[in-house]
């Protein structure tokens, strides 16, 4: 009596694992520490979950180099971060240098611009561009590459009118949240933070 056949779909070939795992690669972005010297990473975490009952939040831990040979791969999630700090090099899978976004002191008013500068709404922004800006802010978990440029835009103007009814000092922690990669805070965290300036 011979055996009966194997049902492929119940016993994958070996490959497909292997094949599975390099496609998941190929949709990795790259990051590399320009401030990175010698034979030894330095270590950066990403905050990847926040807590309301106090626990520690969850860090995924990221070994960097300045050396082009070897970039560390991470999701888009986690690479955004890193755009707030020039320090870093944030390279798309399509091989797309994706540049740093530049801090922006909302507690001062803009009294000159300079040549290269313009002054126009979100809305007017590609979608590229204002995705960056949006990334590095902490409570944009939620919002996905496929995200609308309306959806984009609403972010914004929520964070920028929170910003309005913080204190200079509550300011200076929301930034450095941001720049620290806590991506896992909602908005409704954020404004639990500061529950007696929250703006009209």
């Amino acid at each position: 009596m011979s055996k009966p056949e194997q049902n492929a779909s119940t016993t994958p070939p070996a490959e497909t694992n292997a094949g599975e795992i390099a496609a998941a690669a190929k949709k990795m972005y790259k990051v590399w520490d320009k401030n990175q010297r010698g034979d030894k990473a330095r270590v950066h975490d990403v905050i990847v979950k926040m807590y309301d009952d106090g626990r520690e939040p969850d860090l995924v831990s990221y070994q960097l180099f300045s050396d082009s040979n070897k970039p560390c791969l991470m999701p888009m999630e986690h690479a955004m971060k890193f755009l707030s700090d020039a320090a870093f090099i944030v390279q798309a899978p399509t091989g797309n240098r994706i540049m740093p976004v530049a801090k922006l002191d909302l507690s001062k008013p803009i009294q000159v611009l300079a040549e290269d500068e313009l002054v126009v709404k979100y809305e007017e922004l590609s979608k590229e561009s204002l995705m960056r800006r949006v990334k590095v802010l902490p409570g944009s978990e939620d919002i996905k590459e496929s995200a609308k440029l309306e959806e984009l835009v609403a972010f914004m103007v929520n964070w920028r009118r929170r910003m309005k009814g913080m204190t200079d000092g509550d300011k200076v922690l929301a930034e450095k949240m941001a720049a620290a990669g806590q991506d896992a805070m909602t908005a409704e965290q954020l404004e639990n933070m500061f529950p007696a300036r929250r703006a009209a």
